[in-house]
């Protein structure tokens, strides 16, 4: 193993995964006067939000009363410094869901990591839980100059497919039936004059269309289709190592925790000095 110049270093609290929930956790600690880290794989932060580039913040607004925002709080920090810099999306998008830019929500997020103080590590996958006895006392990351292990009395689970907990030995479920993840994409200049609505019609008169001159037909029956994926074997914890539970406050059930593939490496990279103005998994303490 190569160990990192970072290696041995320790903090108040360390969280792994900078997804809308790390990002949170982070800046909330931060601010209460914690030395906190920050270690995510890639090299931006906002998890599946900017890595898949949804741009659509959901549940934000009441599904009754489209002008009325039901969430707050960091979540309303973040949309606000969004809108600052120019990333909030044309105004014929959706009613029902805040729709934004994911690379200015990039920036975004960087800047409010900056400000509370929170020391961010990207291109740093966490790879092992370290265990004092039967708790989590820190974590072990591969860096881009090596392997490096941080210690901290509050760790968080912000991987979103708590990693941490499957390092730390818990026992997990995996599910038989995955969810398979899509990935969007973005056009620009395409037809210009027609607004959202707009097109809504337009598809729908094509697919009246299409169906009625026999072009394409509806299936009577839906079948499913289940995803071909190795059969893991149920960890369950060694002696002396107490499990440690991820929860989900967000109302569905965590399908299991899978271990990390793929060795990543890490540096900091801050994005908002590169960039101009143009223009909740859950985390839990283990």
């Amino acid at each position: 193993m190569i160990p990192s110049p970072l290696d041995g270093k320790s903090y108040d609290v360390i969280v792994a995964g900078a997804g809308s929930a790390g990002i949170a956790a982070a800046c909330s600690a931060a601010r209460a006067g914690a030395r906190t880290l920050l270690l995510e794989r890639h090299g931006y932060g906002g998890g599946i939000l900017t890595a898949a580039m949804i741009h659509t913040f959901d549940a934000i607004k009441s599904c009754a009363d489209h002008d009325v925002e039901v969430v707050a709080g960091f979540a309303r920090e973040l949309l606000t410094e969004i809108s600052a810099l120019g990333g909030d999306a044309t105004a014929d998008n959706p009613s029902e869901a805040l729709t934004i830019h994911p690379e200015i929500y990039k920036v975004a997020i960087d800047r409010l990591l900056a400000r509370a103080g929170v020391d961010v590590l990207y291109h740093a996958h966490v790879c092992d839980a370290l265990l004092d006895k039967s708790r989590v006392s820190g974590v072990e990351a591969a860096l881009r100059d090596g392997r490096a292990r941080f210690r901290a009395p509050v760790v968080v689970d912000g991987t979103g497919d708590a990693e941490i907990a499957f390092y730390a030995g818990a026992a997990f479920d995996l599910a038989p039936d995955l969810q398979a993840l899509t990935c969007h994409f973005r056009l620009g200049n395409v037809a210009p004059g027609h607004t959202w609505r707009d097109w809504e019609e337009i598809t729908r008169r094509a697919l009246q269309a299409a169906h009625a001159a026999g072009e394409i037909t509806k299936s009577r029956s839906t079948r499913r289709v289940s995803m071909a994926i190795p059969s893991m074997p149920r960890r369950s914890p060694p002696p002396n190592r107490k499990a440690v539970r991820k929860c989900c406050r967000s109302g569905t059930s965590c399908a299991g925790a899978r271990r990390s593939w793929r060795t990543a490496t890490s540096f900091r990279a801050p994005r908002s000095s590169t960039f101009a103005r143009a223009g909740s998994s859950a985390a839990t303490t283990c």
